[in-house]
């Protein structure tokens, strides 16, 4: 209930500064799953070690309002000139952050030899190193134009996770079946959910990123 409030809120926020004058016209990405963008291994393990920045609502709030903009007051009535500058910053803060939480997810996920075994979570693990060959591969979204093309990069993403949930039920499912273990039994592989539950939470974080942007 906590992130669906959240997500909501964020919504709202974001929302309240897109004048219709800027609106984008809704993007229908391609089936993005069927594409590949050239991975650089030890770029996907640089990153996955580098701390996750803790963003609160709070800051979302106050980010998404234009409080974080050192200039906002002094734009005036120009909304226009506020949202767009609320938009690079957030998407320049994503151009940084979200490579960083999906090579952690790839990483972490290749790193459970148990989970790897299911062909459906080598599927999500692929997802989610496309995605950050994909996120790494854009420019710096520093003005309006480069800011556009970044977000249907970063809606392309989102549509290429949509999946992921289900996809990962039956990946547990098929580990379940592989080990000839019972529902109680496999809850008791303390290691397995552990990932599990590590992974699902900081999912919801990089959608809760992402709606807050789009």
């Amino acid at each position: 209930h906590f992130f669906v409030v959240m997500t909501l809120v964020s919504f709202k926020t974001i929302s309240k500064f897109r004048g219709s004058e800027i609106l984008r016209l809704p993007f229908q990405p391609p089936n993005s799953r069927s594409y590949s963008y050239p991975l650089n291994e030890k770029e996907l393990l640089f990153y996955s070690n580098k701390k996750q920045t803790p963003v609160s609502l709070k800051s979302l709030m106050e980010t998404g309002r234009g409080e974080r903009l050192h200039d906002f007051n002094s734009i005036g009535q120009d909304r226009t000139a506020a949202t767009e500058k609320v938009l690079i910053q957030v998407a320049c803060f994503l151009h940084r952050e979200l490579p960083v939480r999906l090579a952690h997810r790839a990483v972490k996920l290749e790193a459970s030899t148990l989970l790897i075994k299911s062909e459906n979570i080598k599927h999500v693990c692929n997802w989610y190193k496309q995605s950050f060959a994909q996120a790494r591969a854009c420019e710096v979204p520093s003005n309006v134009e480069k800011e556009a093309a970044f977000a249907k990069v970063i809606e392309s993403i989102y549509e290429r996770h949509s999946p992921t949930l289900i996809t990962m039920a039956k990946g547990a499912h098929e580990i379940r079946t592989m080990l000839k273990q019972d529902v109680a039994t496999f809850a008791g592989y303390q290691d397995v959910q552990k990932r599990l539950e590590d992974f699902y939470i900081s999912r919801i974080g990089i959608r809760m990123l992402i709606g807050q942007y789009l």
